[in-house]
């Protein structure tokens, strides 16, 4: 059965993504992790963080972008996107799935501290402020709005993605986080 998001802050669905990619960091950040054991987190990760992060500008960013008070903050997320998609276009270049290198190694490393750091900044810099300007209602709004691109991102990129522990996870996650209509 479905949980229904009904009343559920679009910051409280954004943490709940941040908490998925936060599962694949570790594995993406330590020398010990087995190569296969990096193809499959950083498979998971790549898709989770296109999904959230275009879902994140879509609704959140785009709406805030004009508060003044944010705004500073708004385009430092915007910027730490674009960073990350330049690192995933570079790692898709390279076809790390079939064969895992010490170049992906590293920039698998640099994008996961990367996304780290942004995740942090947001968490507790960001969204606070942003719980001083937009209220409880506006949030909940915005969430609808946030699970539905998110909803229409993931059907759109579910197909490019190859690994067949991914497509378990990626049911999973749409069963946990699906608009109750």
């Amino acid at each position: 059965m479905k949980k229904s998001v009904q009343n559920k802050s679009i910051l409280q669905m954004i943490k709940r993504d941040h908490q998925l990619l936060r599962e694949s960091l570790a594995a993406l950040t330590q020398e010990d992790v087995a190569p296969s054991e990096k193809k499959k987190q950083l498979e998971r990760f790549i898709f989770n963080l296109k999904v959230h992060s275009k879902a994140e500008e879509q609704s959140l960013y785009n709406s805030l972008v004009e508060l003044q008070e944010i705004r500073p903050q708004i385009l430092e997320g915007f910027e730490e996107h674009q960073m990350a998609d330049q690192l995933i276009k570079e790692l898709e270049s390279t076809n790390f799935q079939a064969e895992w290198t010490d170049e992906d190694g590293a920039k698998a490393k640099v994008l996961a501290e990367l996304v780290a750091h942004h995740l942090k900044e947001e968490e507790e810099e960001l969204f606070p402020k942003i719980k001083t300007y937009i209220t409880k209602t506006e949030l909940e709004n915005l969430g609808v709005i946030y699970l539905q691109i998110r909803k229409d991102l993931r059907r759109k990129l579910e197909s490019r993605f190859t690994l067949p522990s991914f497509k378990m996870v990626s049911s999973f996650v749409s069963s946990k986080f699906s608009v109750h209509r």
